[in-house]
Order: C-alpha cells, then sequence, then structure tokens
C-alpha cells in the first residue's frame, strides 16, 4: 500500500463554510495534480484490490480513534509544564500600531507579562513597571535583551516581528540561543513580504523553524511561508478588534471639529491611521474636491497622527497645502497629534463613513480599519490584499485613483 501512496501539493485558503466562525482556514489541494494522480491509479494494473483491504482494516473509524486517544494519553503522560514567566518582545508605549497591538492582547493575559522594548524610539507616555528597555532596533546585536531574559527568568517568549525591528542574521542567531535555554518562543510575523533585498525572510527559515509557533495574519503569509518550506509550525492569528461598549463612544467636547450627525445633510468621511504615504490620503483629498465639484455636500475628518519620520511631517505640510490652494479648508480638517483610543473612536463615530484608502502596501493585515469596526460605523476600502482578512465587513471601493474613491 506504501508504494502506491502520494502525496499532493495544496494552497492555503480561506475556509468557505465556517458557520458564523472567523479567522479559519484550509489546506485547498491542487487539482490538477490530484486529477492527473487519479487518472493514472485508474489505469493502473493491478493492487487495487490489496490496498482496499488495507485500507478497510487498518484505517478504520475504531483504529484511527485508537490512534488518537494513545497520543492524547501521551501528551496527559508528558513532563509537568513549568509555570509560564511570560517576555514580550515589541515596540511600546510609541506611535506605532504594533505597539498599541501588543497592549491590546496583553491587557486581556491571565499571566503577568514583562515587556522587553527598544530604547531608540520616541515615547508617548511614562513606562510602566514591567518594562525594561534593553535593545536597539535596526541594528542590535541583541546582547543586552539577550542578557535581560535571563536575569528576569523568562522562560516563554512572545516576539512582535516587523522587518525594521531587527537585524535579521542577529535576530537569527538570538532565536537559536533561546531555543538552546529551553525557552518557549512564538513569533508574530506582522509582514512576510520582502520589500528590500538586503532582508529577506527565506534567511530566518532556519531560525523560524526551531520556534514553538510562528503566527501570521493572512492565508497569503501561510503560502508565502509555505513556499519557503516552513508549515508544521505556523498557524494563523488573525489581528483581533478592540472590544468598546457604544455607550462609551458617545462624544465629549472635541474642539472645533466637523464632526456632526444630526440636523444636517451634509455626508461626512473619516479617515484613520498614520499620516503615511501609502494611506492614499493624498488621494482622498482629489476625490474629495472632485465630489464637491459635482455638488456633493460631503466634508472629510481625517483622524491622521503624524509618524515619528520626517517622510510623515513633510507629507502632512504637502496635503495641507494642497487643502488650502484647493479651497477646501471648511470642508476638511486634519487632527495630527496622536490620540488615546476613546477620542479616536468618538471622532469616528460621528462619521457616516469611515474609507481606507490605502494604495500599495507590504503588509499583511491591517490594525487601523479594525478600529474602523469597533466604531460601528460603515467602512470602505481600497480592493488591497491587505483587507481580505475583513473582506465580509466592509464595502470594496473600485479603484485607488481619486476618481476611483470618488465613484466609490
Amino acid at each position: 500500500c506504501a508504494s502506491q501512496t502520494r502525496l499532493i501539493d495544496y494552497t492555503f485558503s480561506r475556509a468557505q463554510d465556517t458557520k458564523g466562525q472567523f479567522g479559519l482556514y484550509w489546506a485547498e489541494p491542487d487539482h490538477k495534480q490530484l486529477s492527473d494522480l487519479m487518472r493514472q491509479q485508474f489505469l493502473a494494473d493491478g493492487g487495487r484490490e490489496a490496498e482496499r483491504l488495507v485500507i478497510s482494516t487498518k484505517r478504520s473509524w475504531v483504529n484511527v480513534a485508537q490512534e488518537v486517544e494513545q497520543t492524547v494519553r501521551s501528551w496527559a503522560l508528558g513532563p509537568v509544564l513549568r509555570r509560564p514567566f511570560i517576555g514580550w518582545i515589541s515596540s511600546w508605549n510609541a506611535k506605532c500600531g504594533i505597539a498599541s497591538s501588543s497592549e491590546h492582547l496583553i491587557e486581556q493575559l491571565p499571566e503577568s507579562v514583562m515587556v522587553f522594548a527598544p530604547r531608540n524610539v520616541e515615547q508617548h507616555g511614562e513606562d510602566d513597571a514591567q518594562v525594561v528597555r534593553c535593545w536597539d532596533m535596526t541594528q542590535d546585536t541583541l546582547i543586552d535583551l539577550n542578557d535581560a531574559l535571563q536575569k528576569y527568568g523568562i522562560n516563554a517568549l512572545m516576539i512582535q516581528f516587523n522587518y525594521g525591528f531587527f537585524e535579521f542574521s542577529a535576530f537569527a542567531a538570538f532565536l537559536s540561543t533561546q531555543v538552546a535555554r529551553q525557552v518557549k518562543i512564538i513569533v508574530t510575523l506582522h509582514s512576510t513580504t520582502d520589500m528590500n533585498p538586503d532582508r529577506q525572510l527565506a534567511t530566518l527559515i532556519p531560525a523560524l523553524t526551531l520556534c514553538h509557533r510562528v503566527l501570521v495574519h493572512s492565508t497569503a503569509d501561510l503560502n508565502r511561508l509555505k513556499e519557503l518550506g516552513l508549515t508544521d509550525n505556523v498557524a494563523l492569528f488573525p489581528l483581533g478588534v478592540k472590544d468598546v461598549p457604544v455607550v462609551s463612544l458617545q462624544p465629549k467636547k472635541i474642539g472645533s471639529t466637523l464632526s456632526r450627525r444630526s440636523g444636517s445633510t451634509s455626508f461626512l468621511i473619516a479617515t484613520y491611521g498614520f499620516f503615511l504615504p501609502h494611506k492614499g490620503l493624498m488621494e482622498i483629498v482629489d476625490a474629495i474636491s472632485l465630489l464637491r465639484a459635482e455638488g456633493c455636500n460631503v466634508m472629510l475628518n481625517m483622524i491622521n497622527a503624524e509618524y515619528p519620520i520626517d517622510e510623515s511631517a513633510a507629507l502632512i505640510h504637502q496635503v495641507q497645502t494642497k487643502i488650502n490652494e484647493m479651497g477646501l479648508s471648511k470642508y476638511i480638517r486634519l487632527t495630527t497629534r496622536f490620540l488615546a483610543d476613546e477620542e479616536s473612536l468618538a471622532h469616528m463615530r460621528l462619521a457616516d463613513l469611515i474609507v481606507y484608502p490605502y494604495q500599495e502596501t507590504g503588509e499583511s493585515a491591517s490594525a487601523a480599519v479594525r478600529f474602523g469596526l469597533a466604531s460601528m460605523r460603515p467602512v470602505a476600502v481600497t480592493p488591497l490584499a491587505i483587507f481580505d482578512d475583513v473582506g465580509c465587513a466592509v464595502f470594496r471601493l473600485p479603484g485607488f485613483t481619486p476618481a476611483k474613491l470618488a465613484q466609490g
């Protein structure tokens, strides 16, 4: 029977019949390869009756159930797990989506967590006692980080990975060192798309193979890692949506603003997220100009915080200049300071529609769009793969240009 066994290739895809459950996926077999192998087997001479007999006896429901039971019992008789002393490596207390996501996840953990954060970032507040700053983004050897983990007795480690966080060879060596120390390691890959020839994810595969789990945000990530030979320890972990009671989102006095909902016939659009080039913020301003030229009474509230890089400040200046030159200052408002989550959500609650006009990006999933969903307002997005995981909950715009955005 073994000589007749054939394995076929597959790709990961979102499960279709989930009965309301979110984030499920399955392996979709290569249909052509499967049909070719079935045809070959059908045309082959002899052996079929023997195979049928082996399958019916050795792979019966009873035998398979017994194998599963034996496996579970072997786990139960295994060594008792040590109490976890959890370390969390991430950007923290910074103007960064990964920092915010980490904070939201840690809030829900029953165990206490020690956060190991970078030194060379701009903080937007004071650190708590459980935060240790002991590494530098991009070029660090991570020696100080390794020493800090040993000092605090960390035996379980969650690592938030982004391409700009670590020098790859140092990061690979760091993972190998922690595995040798018998630390349980979970790595969350927030992107799997190589955008820089000097930072190729393939170089990290041997080290990632050693980790207990590698978490990704989309089936596209699963397939990219599969192409690189990494599947056994990989799992889908969708980004979450902040659970905020609607009553807490009622806006307080939020200053001079375009926000309004009752007693006006204007249609208020909002954008949200960091002020960066790939967010499509210049394009949405042009789209508002087109709509107003057509007689549509639309207004735009841009809740887009400045990111701590020069490129963000320059883009804010360009957009503000464009708004003034187009005579749209009465209809478009910019809020570029970093707001607390509750204040951002209160602004979004006042909009008729929240738009994410993203252009091309290598990101796997969007944390910003989940804030739009948390506000319980309608959300529209551009047709990018980054929004595929929330596709059933958003409206898809027909394109990326100002004209297509306006049309949508």
